[in-house]
């Protein structure tokens, strides 16, 4: 089914099977909760300074080495990794919010207006670090991945005007300040960008192109950039460094990780040689890292869960529940962790309870995120341990919708239809479903 947005994500679930120690691909969109958990913690103050709800906008990360960063309609703010790992925390506060300042500014639809060509891009959603959606059989894990349908740095994404782009600045020091930031980040940045202007398109990065910068631009930042400024929270400093330390664990080589990050007195170099390990496939010292790491922050909800992503892909879900148990009872309770402790209890359930529990848990996840990769196909596999064949069809039928597979769609609804009680909720939803493969082109 073709769905005519100005802008469409197709959120697909690929069933893979790769290996533990998988690196990801460039151009995968990654989804971990302490990434956004502590991106939450950022820009909330900036995102309420601009007068939107939190909850309306999201960041996402892409691993791409380019710096780079995007809005899109519907509040979605995806980052590069490289500009992440390239950029200070005050600098990237500079850039999040330039990007919400064309998110406030309606930018994004103007230009796809603009160019009367819109971009259509299949996203494959699932979970990465923390946020694993492992589906596979023993020993093996379909990895997350939101996957662009084109290589990012090469896609046709939006490119702004100047004058969109000097909005979008003025705004971004507006947010930032009423926030309770410092407003230098942005121009540093964009100072890095105009030092590169000189070099051919083709040595640029992706962000001068779409974002074209002049010394209009630059002077006006100086001018709306005071010496005097605040300091971000020493906290959420540190939980930034965290957040490229993750990243830089999950993109760069192995053995260059750890010769780097040797200290094994230091928590963060023991998460980063834990990730190294278990990307080589050494089981036995990505844990015994992660077991000394947890002995110095025994209540780090993030490090349980990444202990039981060790677990999880490497096919031990007994001791992946425990781990992800002791998570929940810390506090970390969100959509994607629901959807990963439910995993692990349809791994290891052994009782109709579990199932149930987990199916609650799953429902409840994506009816919050609907966003989170393999939920469809987990429902549908619990619902299919408890013998509910109508609603195992109609979880088929909704991945299938969000495939936009219209054809399979319809089959796996007419399907539930047939085990389900006529006029029910789900009985409806499968009507519904219905409907709309017979208006799809």
């Amino acid at each position: 089914m073709k769905l005519k947005y100005f802008i469409t994500f197709l959120w697909i679930l690929v069933i893979s099977t790769l290996p533990a120690q998988a690196d990801f691909a460039r151009g995968v969109v990654i989804r971990d909760q302490q990434i956004e958990d502590v991106f939450g913690k950022l820009m909330d103050p900036v995102i309420q300074a601009a007068g939107y709800p939190k909850d309306a906008v999201r960041l996402y990360v892409i691993i791409d080495p380019e710096l780079n960063a995007f809005a899109q309609i519907g509040g979605q703010i995806f980052f590069h990794s490289g500009l992440i790992l390239q950029s200070t925390v005050e600098e990237f506060l500079g850039v999040a919010a330039h990007e919400l300042g064309h998110v406030v500014g309606n930018h994004v639809s103007r230009t796809v207006g603009i160019g009367g060509k819109v971009m259509t891009r299949s996203l494959v959603l699932s979970a990465v670090g923390g946020a694993l959606m492992a589906l596979a059989g023993s020993g093996e894990a379909a990895m997350g991945a939101v996957t662009l349908g084109m290589h990012v740095g090469e896609r046709s994404f939006l490119n702004y005007s100047r004058g969109q782009e000097g909005s979008a600045d003025l705004a971004a020091v507006k947010f930032l300040k009423t926030a309770g930031y410092p407003t230098w980040g942005l121009k540093k940045f964009l100072g890095k960008m105009e030092k590169k202007t000189y070099l051919s398109s083709s040595m640029q990065d992706p962000y001068m192109r779409s974002h074209p910068l002049d010394h209009v631009r630059m002077q006006a930042l100086v001018r709306h950039t005071p010496a005097d400024q605040p300091e971000v929270n020493a906290v959420l400093r540190e939980g930034y460094e965290w957040v490229q330390l993750k990243i830089r664990a999950f993109v760069e080589p192995p053995a260059k990780l750890l010769r780097t990050y040797r200290d094994l007195k230091n928590p963060q170099h023991l998460m980063v040689q834990a990730i190294a390990l278990h990307r080589k496939g050494q089981l036995g010292d990505a844990v015994s890292r992660l077991d000394q790491l947890l002995l110095m922050r025994p209540k780090d909800p993030y490090m349980w869960e990444l202990k039981g992503q060790v677990h999880g892909e490497s096919g031990q879900w007994t001791q992946a529940r425990k781990a992800y148990e002791t998570m929940r009872t810390i506090g970390l309770r969100t959509p994607l962790n629901d959807v990963m402790y439910a995993t692990a209890l349809e791994k290891t359930g052994k009782t109709p309870k579990e199932f149930e529990e987990a199916v609650t848990l799953v429902q409840a996840a994506l009816s919050k995120d609907p966003m989170i990769g393999g939920g469809w196909r987990l429902l549908a596999i619990l619902h299919g341990k408890l013998d509910q064949k109508g609603e195992m069809a109609l979880a088929l039928a909704e991945q299938a919708l969000a495939r936009g597979d219209a054809k399979q769609a319809s089959f796996q609804a007419t399907k539930a239809q047939k085990f389900l009680k006529k006029n029910s909720p789900s009985w409806i939803r499968a009507e519904d479903i219905l409907s709309l493969g017979k208006k799809s082109p």
